[in-house]
């Protein structure tokens, strides 16, 4: 498939250039017929599950390794929004 644009008006230099860059990135873009759907990576069957969710989380934070920036991130932002009193200790 080739994209095909149309501009209000004529592009400056540099735009086209931004042009060229832009169809590069598209290029490996590819359509399917098919309908869209969510499907969660870790499990095999590609179902989500909190409880599966839980699990995968704690054993990233107890693996002793650094954390990935993103997963951090995640950690950060689920402790900041568990109430206080829910807040797992960890020693």
């Amino acid at each position: 498939m080739r994209w095909s644009f149309s501009w209000r008006r004529e592009l400056f230099q540099w735009e086209e250039d931004l042009v060229v860059r832009l169809r590069e990135m598209l290029e490996p873009v590819v359509f399917a017929m098919e309908e869209d759907c969510w499907s969660w990576k870790p499990d095999p069957e590609g179902l989500f599950l909190v409880k599966y969710s839980y699990n995968l989380l704690v054993d990233e934070l107890l693996s002793g390794e650094e954390l990935e920036d993103e997963v951090a991130m995640v950690f950060d932002q689920l402790w900041d929004t568990m109430p206080k009193t829910i807040t797992p200790q960890l020693i």
